[in-house]
């Protein structure tokens, strides 16, 4: 960098799973790789490139998937939480403000160092 020129920013964008993974073949993968080539060239400008794959959310629309679910079953709300959170190390699903503060950290000057990673955000539910 020239003396004087003062240059930051970044791309940060949501990513599948899947496309966290090299060895799956398909387009979210091929955009993830995409993104980390730009990362590449773009870090000797300061700009840093990274992205976030959420696991399941515990949101409305989940949790009536899920109670619906349950319900044909004939389990209750909780029984089939319980069963989808059991397959996640910490036994639950996220919330969607966790997913955000997963993405405000990966903005935030904290985070300055960080560049073509894709963070999973899963609560275990798959490592790699």
């Amino acid at each position: 960098m020239r003396a004087g020129a003062h240059r930051h920013g970044q791309l940060l964008g949501p990513a599948a799973l899947q496309a966290c993974l090299w060895r799956v073949q398909d387009r979210q993968v091929r955009v993830a790789r995409a993104r980390a080539v730009v990362g590449h060239g773009a870090g000797p400008q300061g700009i840093r490139v990274n992205s976030v794959a959420p696991g399941p959310m515990w949101t409305d629309k989940v949790k009536d998937f899920i109670g619906s679910l349950a319900a044909s079953r004939g389990m209750s709300l909780q029984e089939g939480y319980d069963e989808v959170a059991a397959d996640m190390d910490l036994r639950r699903l996220q919330s969607p403000e966790e997913t955000a503060d997963a993405v405000l950290f990966l903005a935030s000057d904290p985070a300055r160092a960080v560049t073509g990673h894709c963070l999973v955000v899963n609560c275990g539910e798959y490592h790699h």
